[in-house]
């Protein structure tokens, strides 16, 4: 079965991924950009790329390390939060998602 990770541009949307899965019972773990992911057991793991607002070649950066880090603690499919408004660096952040 495939180990699910979200990725989200900011901690609102990170959290609001995570809170959806918590009604279907999945342990979930919110994480921030910096830290290590090895240790962390929970079905689900959502990653804040806190890449928002910064430029797009920082943001592709900024998702490409995330999906390195989400690779190592075992995370093979990865859906990828967009905001609602379609603000921040979506272009970029889906390229760097089809690159990986």
């Amino acid at each position: 079965m495939a180990k699910l990770a979200f990725l989200a541009d900011d901690l609102t949307g990170a959290l609001d991924a995570g809170v959806q899965l918590l009604d279907f019972g999945y342990s979930v773990s919110v994480c921030l950009t910096h830290g290590d992911l090895a240790g962390e057991t929970a079905d689900i793991l959502v990653l804040d790329s806190e890449s928002r607002n910064i430029p797009p070649a920082a943001a592709t950066e900024q998702v490409r390390r995330g999906l390195v880090r989400l690779n190592a603690a075992g995370r093979d499919l990865v859906y990828k939060k967009i905001d609602s408004t379609l603000r921040g660096n979506i272009g970029s952040e889906l390229a760097a998602l089809l690159d990986a």
